[in-house]
This record gives C-alpha cells, sequence and structure tokens, in this order.
C-alpha cells in the first residue's frame, strides 16, 4: 500500500487572503489530507481556525489561481477526488452536530476554490504534546490528580461520541488541546482521513497511538479503538515515551505494563496504571471496550468529588507562599475557607446587643443580594417573595433592638 503523501510547500493560501469573511493569518498546521488556518472573522472580529479539503495524493493546487484540482481530470485521482470533498462536508455536518466541551465546535461550512473549508472557533491554549514537553524539560511529572483530571473530561467526551456512532480515529497528545481555563479539548478528528485512505489504499497511523485494528482494510473499528489511542496518550504523559508502533506489539510485545514499573509505585497507584494497561490491550476482544468500563473501573459508580483541570504551559509555576503552605496543613483551608482565627467570635461574645445588630445587618445585606441577583428577570413572584422577607427582618430587628432598650431602661431604673 503506498504511503500518505504530504503538503508540498507553496500548497498554503498566503496570509492576506480572502475565504468568504475570513482573513487567512496564517498556517496552523498541515497534512497529508489538508491544511488548517488561523483566521480572523472581518464580521465579528473574531479568531477562528479553518480547515481546508486538500489531500496530497491526487490533488494540488493551482499556484496560478489558488484553486485546488484533481491531479487528472479523468479517472481515479478526480473520482477520489470528488469523494473527498463530500465526506469532508459529511465531517463538517457530524462535528456540527456535536455539543460537548470536550469537543471541538464547527461554526459554519462553505466551498470555494474548487475545494471545501469548515470553519471552528479559535481555543487560546496549548496542546498536550507541548504539555508534555515542557514538564519532561523541567523535570516536572504529572500528578496522578491531573491525569485523572484530564482522563475523566476525555472519556466523558468519547462517551459523547461512540453514543452517536462516531469514533475520533486519531487521538494523540497532538490532537488534545488544553484551554487557558485548563480544560482538554478533543481537536482535528481523523474519522475522514481514515474513510479516504481506506478509500485510496494509503496508510495513516500515528504511530504509537493507532490500534491494530484501524490498520487493517476492514478492521473492526469502535468505541475501544479511541480507548486505546487514549490509553497510549496517557502513557506518553507519564513515561514521556510513546508506546511501540502496535504491528511491534503482535508478537514479543516489546511494551512494559505501566503496573509492573517500579519508578511509577511510588508516584501513581496501581489501580490507575491498571486501566490504562487495560486500555492498551493489542486484543481488541480483552482491551477496555468502553468509556464508561473504563471511567466505572477508577471511580465506580460515583463522580469524583472534584475533577482537578490541568494547569496551562504557559503559567509560572512559582513556590508556594506561606498561604499556599498553610493551606495544605489545613483541611478547612483546601476546602476554601479563609485562615481561622477566633479574634472577632471574642470580641462579640459578651454582647448580645451588637450580636443582634450585626446579624441583622446581615439578613438586610442578603436580602438585597438576591433582589439584586433576579433585578434583571422578570420573576414577580420571586420579587415579591423576596421584599416580604426583607420586610419581616427588618420588623424583627426593629422589635428585638426595642425590647433590648427596654431592657436596658428596666435595669437602670431598679439600681436608680
Amino acid at each position: 500500500m503506498a504511503q500518505d503523501s504530504s503538503i508540498s510547500s507553496g500548497q498554503s493560501l498566503a496570509p492576506g487572503s480572502r475565504l468568504e469573511e475570513f482573513e487567512v493569518e496564517g498556517v496552523l498546521g498541515s497534512g497529508g489530507f489538508g491544511i488548517t488556518y488561523l483566521a480572523l472573522d472581518t464580521k465579528l472580529d473574531r479568531k477562528v481556525v479553518i480547515k481546508e479539503n486538500l489531500p496530497a495524493q491526487f490533488a494540488f493546487r493551482d499556484t496560478a489561481s489558488g484553486v485546488v484540482r484533481p491531479r487528472s481530470a479523468t479517472g481515479d485521482d478526480a473520482e477520489n477526488f470528488t469523494w473527498s470533498l463530500q465526506n469532508f462536508l459529511r465531517e463538517a455536518d457530524t462535528l456540527a452536530s456535536l455539543d460537548h466541551p470536550g469537543i471541538v465546535k464547527v461554526l459554519r461550512k462553505f466551498e470555494a476554490n474548487g475545494t471545501a473549508y469548515f470553519v471552528m472557533p479559535f481555543e487560546a491554549g496549548t496542546a498536550l504534546d507541548v504539555q508534555i514537553s515542557n514538564r519532561k524539560k523541567s523535570g516536572r511529572h504529572f500528578t496522578e490528580e491531573e491525569l485523572r483530571g484530564l482522563l475523566w473530561y476525555m472519556l466523558g467526551a468519547l462517551e459523547h461520541l461512540h453514543e452517536r456512532g462516531i469514533y475520533h480515529r486519531d487521538i494523540k497528545p497532538g490532537n488534545i488541546l488544553i484551554t487557558h481555563e485548563g480544560v482538554p479539548v478533543l481537536i482535528d478528528f481523523g474519522s475522514a482521513r481514515q474513510r479516504l485512505s481506506e478509500r485510496s489504499m494509503t496508510v495513516v497511523e500515528s504511530a504509537g497511538y493507532t490500534p491494530f485494528e484501524q490498520l487493517e482494510s476492514r478492521g473492526n473499528v469502535g468505541p475501544w479503538s479511541d480507548i486505546y489511542a487514549l490509553g497510549a496518550t496517557l502513557a506518553k504523559a507519564i513515561t514521556y515515551k510513546t508506546p511501540p508502533k502496535v504491528a511491534d506489539r503482535v508478537f514479543n510485545d516489546p511494551f512494559v505494563p505501566l503496573v509492573s514499573r517500579p519508578e511509577l509505585a511510588g508516584r501513581y497507584s496501581q489501580e490507575f496504571l491498571a486501566g490504562i494497561d487495560r486500555a492498551l490491550v493489542v486484543d481488541l476482544q480483552t482491551r477496555l471496550r468502553s468509556a464508561s468500563q473504563w471511567r466505572d473501573g477508577v471511580w465506580g459508580e460515583a463522580q469524583p468529588a472534584l475533577v482537578r483541570q490541568l494547569p496551562p504551559a504557559y503559567a509560572p509555576q512559582a513556590g508556594k507562599t506561606e498561604q499556599a503552605k498553610e493551606r495544605e496543613q489545613d483541611p478547612l483551608l483546601m476546602a476554601g475557607s479563609t485562615p481561622r482565627s477566633t479574634s472577632w467570635r471574642e470580641s462579640l461574645a459578651g454582647n448580645r446587643k451588637v450580636q443582634l445588630i450585626v446579624g441583622s445587618v446581615l439578613a438586610l445585606v442578603i436580602c438585597v443580594v438576591a433582589l439584586l441577583m433576579v433585578s434583571n428577570s422578570n420573576h414577580e413572584e420571586e420579587l415579591a417573595r423576596i421584599a416580604a422577607e426583607e420586610e419581616l427582618a427588618r420588623i424583627a430587628a426593629e422589635e428585638e433592638l426595642a425590647r433590648i432598650a427596654a431592657e436596658e431602661e428596666l435595669t437602670a431604673r431598679k439600681k436608680a
């Protein structure tokens, strides 16, 4: 079988090129099946990402006109290029139908320059492979808590896909974007490329991440295929090494299970490592079969109380402040409370009048805040209820203060 071709230099659109209302700013990436651009939406004044269909094996860009054409006007090249356009637009429709924070969205599609495009929002962040490289250089390993957070988000995204019969087919660190908020997002789906490669008899493999069934002409591709690739991605994040190509693992597998590596024993739990090992089993019959099976094996039926997001790669890693150290030592501080102090309690302990005044003021403040929160809504009944509660709180406070004043006056008269 022929190997996948790559985009030749000079085939991308130049900065400043216009595509509908979008102005190309530069190339984000390219491969054997297309080019990805960073562009400006001139109508909405926002950055977007535009993906262009340009299968280099049987199409090219006429640099004089900018139009993409099949390498031959008739025959296989023309047929495959036409099929690629249809397949590309179907992928755009599929992605546009998805609604999950862990999956890249498609805003629109269009045809121009003899080919097809689809537009996605630009997400500021860094790819996971960049974060892995940065961690390796700095000597800082990902914690289990961080990787569990990554796993939780990715399993949720995969479950959303697989329930709809959609498979990513190209999960790897470079195709997981960590946003500036620390949320992982699946990008650059490989499903269209895989179908195109099957039609044109080319090999599309992300070495170390692609499972064996995706290399077969009629392989049994399913949820377990994405599970393998996600397991390989986590193995790379843990070891800094890409797992061996799957073809090299069929006989005399050189991959050492993570759970049996002594250097990982003190850093990650056996349960966590065993789950990744099960995802990386070559034989799909004994591999983890679904996102829910993997999640249940790690967390059981309960959702974790806290899923830690990955820190953005650009974030400075300064030394711990005294406040941070105090929070680590105090469970209440770790839960988000402020440093404990009893001085304010002691100052109020013997003064009942002040306590009541403070309590009344706090009640009024809470009511006012609640009013502000709903002031822009049309919930008239809620506004009326809050107003009534405010009035009751005010009356109760006035009555209590009057009672206290009467008691103090009576006490003063008795002393006199």
